[in-house]
C-alpha cells in the first residue's frame, strides 16, 4: 500500500517538475530522470496506457522498441 501511495504522489510531484522544467531550465539528463522516473512509477502502477503515450509523445524512436522492463512494444 505504502508503494503504491509512494508512486501517486511520485507522478503528482514529477508532473509538476516536468512543466516547470522548461521554465526553469536544465540539462537533457534532467529532463531523462524526470521522464524516466515518471515511467517507472505509471508502471509501478499499472498504468502501461499512460507509460506508453508519454513514451511514445516524448521518445518515439524508444517507443518503438523493447528497451524499457514492464512496457510491451506491441502497440493496441
Amino acid at each position: 500500500m505504502s508503494e503504491y501511495i509512494g508512486s501517486k504522489q511520485a507522478i503528482t510531484f514529477l508532473t509538476s517538475a516536468m512543466a516547470d522544467h522548461a521554465r526553469l531550465g536544465g540539462s537533457r539528463a534532467q529532463r531523462d530522470l524526470l521522464e524516466f522516473s515518471l515511467l517507472g512509477a505509471l508502471l509501478r502502477l499499472g498504468r502501461d496506457d499512460e507509460a506508453r503515450r508519454l513514451l511514445e509523445l516524448r521518445r518515439p524512436a524508444l517507443a518503438q522498441t523493447r528497451a524499457l522492463h514492464g512496457l510491451s512494444a506491441h502497440t493496441h
